[in-house]
C-alpha cells in the first residue's frame, strides 16, 4: 500500500498511567516521558503496517496543551497518515 490510506477510526494505541517517578521538579510529568509514550504508540502502529522494523526519523510538530499530573491516564491515539515504500507517517494525539 502506498499513498494515503483510508482513515480508519480506532481506539487508543497505548494507554498508561503517569507515575511519580516520571515527574519533574515542578511536580508535573516530564515532557520527554510523554513524547516517549507517543513514540511507542506511533512505532507500534507503523510496525504493524510496515510488517517489519521501524525507526522514528523525525517529528514535524509537538505542542503541550496542558501539564500531565501523577495518576493521570495517558492515552495515545494514532492514525496512519501516509505510507510509502520506505516510510510511514503517523499522526498521534495524546
Amino acid at each position: 500500500m502506498t499513498g494515503k490510506p483510508p482513515e480508519i477510526p480506532g481506539g487508543a494505541q497505548l494507554r498508561t498511567i503517569a507515575m511519580p517517578r516520571d515527574t519533574n521538579a515542578g511536580g508535573s510529568i516530564f515532557g520527554g516521558w510523554t513524547l516517549s509514550q507517543m513514540d511507542l504508540a506511533g512505532g507500534t502502529l507503523a510496525a504493524e503496517h510496515a510488517e517489519g522494523r521501524v525507526a522514528t526519523v523525525s517529528i514535524d510538530a509537538m505542542r503541550f496543551l496542558r501539564p500531565v499530573s501523577v495518576g493521570d491516564e495517558v492515552s495515545c491515539y494514532c492514525t496512519l497518515q501516509e505510507m510509502g515504500k520506505s516510510s510511514v507517517a503517523v499522526r498521534i494525539e495524546t
